[in-house]
């Protein structure tokens, strides 16, 4: 959420930054750091999910690109931006992030209580388990002598494991 939740105003007030290079360095830098927080956060929440999520989600980050050059192709005229047009264009940019968030926020209150239990397995007793060659893929035994089973995917029909590893 601070991600997507900072880049939407960002880029909304991304072309007040170009009145000076230390500024435009500045917000270019933050965007960078936002981009990456929420791009981060979300390959660890759709590791939760089905693996055609990650697809989907791959699919939405790469995709808004071609958002963007549409947006251009149609506001820019000639080869430079008015700053009418450049306004324009930040915010169709902000426009497609707020969306993005919208999305996130309904995902994360569809599943809520599924991503807060699958989290409250313990990293502790992880680490342990791995340590006591529970890494194998296969179930073990943790050290604490619990068992040590698979996450099944959201949406999945089967509980197979995944590869994500919680103790019992």
């Amino acid at each position: 959420m601070i991600g997507l939740g900072s880049l939407t105003p960002l880029s909304l007030l991304m072309p007040y930054f170009c009145s000076s290079p230390q500024l435009l360095l500045s917000a270019t830098a933050a965007v960078g750091v936002l981009y990456s927080i929420a791009f981060g956060t979300s390959y660890q929440l759709v590791t939760h999910f089905t693996p055609a999520c990650t697809v989907a989600l791959t699919t939405g980050f790469v995709s808004c690109g071609v958002v963007v050059l549409l947006a251009d192709l149609a506001i820019k005229r000639g080869p430079y931006y008015t700053q009418t047009g450049l306004n324009r264009l930040f915010a169709v940019v902000a426009a497609q992030t707020a969306i993005g968030l919208l999305a996130a926020i309904i995902v994360l209150r569809r599943h809520w209580k599924r991503l807060t239990a699958a989290g409250a397995a313990g990293s502790a007793d992880l680490v342990a388990a791995a340590a006591a060659g529970a890494g194998n893929g296969k179930v073990g035994r943790s050290v604490s002598g619990r068992v040590i089973i698979g996450l099944p995917r959201i949406g999945s029909s089967s509980s197979s494991s995944n590869g994500r590893m919680l103790l019992r």
